[in-house]
């Protein structure tokens, strides 16, 4: 022990013992002693309080009291300071009852020497400072393992009973230790499809003794299942196996966030695609739309007309699925505007209609009047086929009866919203009731959760309900949903209702008459298909129309005559020059020149970067003729050219 000051306490009655003790600790020479001397008991309690001794030496005998009733207050109370006990004589029972106490070490008064008092109380005080290192290890080591989130578990081979930390049986689903824990209770808790894969690499592990780790799935004592990690090392005695030593954590929420990336990913990978394919297909679309459009205007009213609208809606479908899965991918921006929403309802149904099976009778109810909302018209149809497909999936085994109903309500207090983000006003009522399976409170609260899914594996991503609310939310709306098992459900969604427009359309109606001109116009593609149909369009419509299949050419028709031109029509994705290019160098040479940019997809163009370089209208592909139409006189209509 090295050169110091060591402070003692000495509870002791006796003042020659007292005596006694002080002059023994002056004759130690590696160390300096204070001594303190309490001589009754209630004198020991109040010197122990504040723990400022490092050692303290107890006799058995004070008076009514004894030593061993001081160690035991003092352990009592958490004071771990080293004691040595003193006695008059030998007794072995004594001496084993204050080691039971808390004594580190006992002396006999009449054979202590300076040398055995000194060697005593260092062992005592290195015995505490170990313990205290071991102590605080202890502590940073729980510490560590409470902040992994770590459970620790010890698995006896030979009576297959384990001992675990708190935070084992918690990720089980316990809030306390159990009284018992065995290998068997472990695999019960283990999904049965786990069970004998999990069982398998356990017996490899022990049987190999390598430490081994695997994940896999439980079901918590609540019934809720989780994703748990666990890693073990074999221990061995004379070569043979005798406990497993290990780790376990909840790993729920990470592979939570792993099956995240991978839908994020997916949905990625969508928005890859279609933008790659957008363009090519949307010229395909638009080819089909507008020489469709052009034979029906040719087609008499005996001729095959309804073949030709069946054509027309089909294509406009095709090009609002792009539109929504750029969307969706957030490859495009999403597009509000004033629509009826009875037209959109009943279409929706009619086409899922013959995609459902004939066990499901469906019911439409569209009283909503006025039916008006400023809305995207891609997302809420993708609200309705969500909810269909969900109530259908809940009916697949029985059918029965699926009823899709529109109406208006106006809720003008906010106890009757149902939604604390809503605000008093008028809604329109979109509800679907199933007589399905129906749902119990726990899935109920679960479904508008990402990827939450009681589907099969492989029959659903878990994303329709969470769409859904996203996009309800998104409008201002606001969801409810009863269900009860055996019961069917109601959803019903509420959508701010919005004002009409001054001759009471929405602006969605495709009602009115196709505007036409007679100015002079350039149109620019460079699929030919597209560039002849862009002609005849236009002339139709009354126009003088040169086109071309080349920017280049464009640029050269241009310059020979910058006035010859009352209106360019360009593409966005062209060879030699995009129609960006095109339209800038125009507009330098004419400035305000009105020019309308058309484009399938594409990532380096939006409608806000067409209007600050100059352009007029842009114009997403495939159009109609009366949207085209529109964007023509739009343009035209603007700031002359100089």
């Amino acid at each position: 022990m090295s050169e110091s000051t060591l402070k003692v306490l000495l509870i002791e009655d006796d003042e020659d013992d007292y005596i006694l003790v002080r002059k023994l600790l002056s004759q130690i020479g590696s160390a300096r002693y204070e001594i303190d001397w309490a001589q009754t008991y209630a004198d020991a309690i109040g010197a122990t309080a504040d723990k400022k001794h490092d050692v303290c030496l107890v006799d058995y005998r004070l008076g009514e009291r004894n030593g061993i009733e001081i160690l035991e207050a003092i352990r009592g109370r958490g004071d771990c300071t080293p004691a040595i006990f003193l006695t008059g004589h030998p007794n072995f029972d004594v001496d084993m009852e204050a080691m039971k106490a808390g004594a580190d070490d006992y002396l006999v008064k009449g054979q202590i020497s300076a040398d055995l008092l000194e060697r005593s109380i260092r062992y005592a005080v290195e015995r505490s400072q170990a313990a205290e290192a071991l102590r605080e290890s202890e502590e940073r080591l729980k510490l560590a393992m409470e902040a992994a989130q770590l459970g620790a578990w010890d698995l006896d081979l030979a009576t297959g009973t384990a001992w675990r930390s708190l935070r084992h049986d918690q990720i089980f689903g316990y809030d306390s230790l159990l009284p018992h824990w065995t290998y068997e209770m472990f695999l019960e808790h283990v999904l049965p499809e786990d069970r004998a894969e999990v069982d398998r690499k356990f017996r490899e592990a022990v049987k190999g003794g390598r430490p081994g780790a695997l994940e896999c799935r439980i079901r918590r004592a609540d019934g809720v299942p989780a994703w748990i990690w666990v890693q073990g090392h074999v221990r061995f005695d004379d070569g043979k196996p005798v406990r497993i030593q290990g780790l376990i954590r909840d790993i729920t929420e990470q592979r939570y966030l792993e099956e995240q990336l991978r839908q994020a990913q997916k949905m990625e990978a969508i928005g890859t695609l279609a933008g790659g394919i957008a363009h090519d297909f949307n010229n395909i679309l638009a080819a089909i739309l507008g020489n469709a459009e052009i034979a029906l205007e040719d087609t008499a009213e005996d001729g095959p007309r309804h073949n030709l609208q069946q054509i027309l809606r089909a294509t406009v479908r095709g090009r609002d699925l792009v539109k929504q899965i750029l969307t969706y991918s957030r490859r495009s921006e999403r597009e509000r505007r004033i629509l009826h929403l009875s037209p959109l309802v009943k279409e929706t149904f009619t086409l899922l209609r013959a995609s459902l099976p004939t066990t499901i009778q469906m019911k439409l109810d569209l009283r909503a009047s006025p039916d008006v909302v400023h809305a995207d018209p891609s997302q809420i149809q993708q609200v309705i086929m969500n909810l269909i497909t969900n109530a259908a999936y809940a009916m697949r085994e029985k059918g029965r009866m699926l009823q899709i109903s529109l109406d208006s309500a106006g809720l003008d207090s906010k106890d009757l919203l149902p939604d604390r983000d809503m605000t008093p006003g008028q809604y329109l009522v979109l509800s679907a009731k199933d007589t399905g399976c129906g749902m119990g409170e726990s899935v109920r609260k679960r479904i508008f959760e990402p990827f939450f899914s009681t589907k099969e594996k492989g029959e659903g991503t878990g994303l329709g309900l969470s769409v859904v609310y996203g996009i309800v939310k998104g409008h201002g709306g606001g969801i409810a949903v009863w269900s009860e098992p055996g019961q069917g459900s109601l959803f019903t969604v509420y959508l701010p209702a919005a004002m009409m427009d001054e001759k009471g359309k929405g602006e969605g109606s495709s009602a009115g008459a196709i505007p036409g001109g007679t100015e002079r116009i350039l149109f620019v593609d460079d699929e030919e298909a597209m560039a002849e149909l862009g002609q005849a369009m236009l002339a139709k419509l009354g126009y003088e129309v040169i086109a071309t299949k080349s920017s280049m050419e464009a640029f050269a028709l241009f310059m020979q005559d910058p006035k010859r031109f009352d209106l360019v029509i360009t593409d966005q994705t062209m060879p030699e020059m995009t129609g960006l290019v095109l339209a800038t160098k125009l507009l330098k040479e004419r400035p305000g020149l009105p020019v309308i940019l058309c484009t399938g997809y594409s990532e380096n163009i939006s409608r806000e970067t067409a209007k600050e370089t100059g352009i007029r209208e842009f114009v997403m592909k495939p159009a109609s003729k009366k949207e085209m139409a529109e964007a023509v006189r739009r343009a035209l209509a603007g700031p002359k050219s100089s």
